[in-house]
């Protein structure tokens, strides 16, 4: 029995990705929104993805679905 409450299922999702009217003023890994001018820290790779910190760049970056070698490989 399922009571309320209970974790039935637990995924990642395939993809995240911001679109693309916003990658540019919201982080790639945890989608929070970047004021610009001040801007964020853009891959060193594909120069298309932006991140708020170099934390948030190095959690996407190891992280498949979010900013993976293939993602990345993708906006070049």
């Amino acid at each position: 029995h399922v009571k309320g409450g209970d974790v039935v299922l637990s995924e990642a999702p395939l993809l995240l990705i911001a679109a693309h009217s916003m990658k540019d003023v919201t982080c790639a890994n945890c989608l929070r929104h970047m004021q610009p001018p001040a801007g964020g820290h853009p891959c060193s790779t594909c120069q298309q993805a932006v991140f708020c910190s170099p934390e948030c760049m190095q959690a996407a970056t190891s992280t498949p679905w979010v900013h993976g070698p293939a993602v990345c490989r993708s906006y070049a």
